[in-house]
């Protein structure tokens, strides 16, 4: 593993992301409107609750973006990366980036269902 190499594919990802500003508008419209949506079918939601639909909803932004952050890039793409770098820098990159982009999601939809429904958690570091 070369760590050069690995910060150098990781700040491409980030490059490719933020060339694409309507990727990141779209997963702030994905909280945001799943999150009302949310707020509007349920009167109140008991902590157990809340703890169980950021988790589902997680769970689905989360797949949408690590789907897209592999499928982005033609076949052809990929061939001339892995003639660039070892594949097991390549890969080990885009989960580091998918990692860092995840907890950015989290962070969001977090803060968007914390201000529509209110915020149970107790202790954060253990949630």
């Amino acid at each position: 593993m070369n760590v050069a190499r690995v910060k150098d594919i990781f700040i491409k990802e980030l490059s490719v992301e933020f060339r694409q500003k309507f990727a990141i508008g779209g997963i702030f419209l994905f909280a945001a409107t799943t999150v009302f949506i949310i707020y509007k079918s349920f009167n109140s939601i008991s902590p157990r609750e809340w703890t169980i639909l950021i988790w589902i909803i997680m769970l689905f932004a989360g797949l949408n973006a690590v789907v897209k952050s592999f499928l982005q890039e033609k076949k052809e793409t990929y061939l001339y990366y892995y003639t660039l770098f070892d594949p097991i820098d390549l890969i080990l990159a885009k989960l580091l980036y998918n990692f860092v982009f995840l907890c950015f999601i989290f962070a969001i939809i977090l803060i968007f269902l914390g201000v529509f429904s209110g915020f149970p958690v107790r202790d954060l570091s253990l949630f």
